[in-house]
């Protein structure tokens, strides 16, 4: 597995490992919650990129007036130029869809990088 590879154009190929989509949903929800903002996933919202980033974007949607959005987004380590790299990208995008689909790919290489290390021990 090559972290580095990871990207918004490849990430739906590590969404059929049940293991890895569990623990970037729980990625997500620790790291909302950190600043007091809770992210529900439905029981159908599991295994998939498209539900996942669906619920994400109507979550995130709910916040756009909200200034914690923007810290939340900085402490997942999401910057700027990621999203508009990606809302170039999908043209089709509102700009709340390509933050979800940031936020997904930086949580996904964090669930990601720590099955490496623990891999290497």
């Amino acid at each position: 597995m090559d972290i580095k590879k990871i990207d918004s154009t490849n990430i739906e190929n590590y969404f059929d490992n049940k293991l890895i989509i569990n623990d970037t949903l729980k990625q997500i929800v620790k790291d909302f919650i950190t600043f007091g903002i809770k992210i529900y996933f439905t029981e159908q919202t599991k295994y998939t990129y498209n539900n996942i980033h669906d619920e994400l974007t109507k979550q995130i949607n709910e916040l756009s007036n909200n200034k914690i959005l923007l810290s939340v987004i900085y402490q997942i380590d999401v910057s700027k130029k990621e999203i508009e790299n990606t809302c170039n990208e999908y043209k089709n995008y509102s700009f709340a869809q390509c933050v979800a689909h940031q936020i997904i790919v930086r949580e996904l290489k964090k669930v990601l990088t720590r099955y490496y290390f623990k891999s290497i021990k």
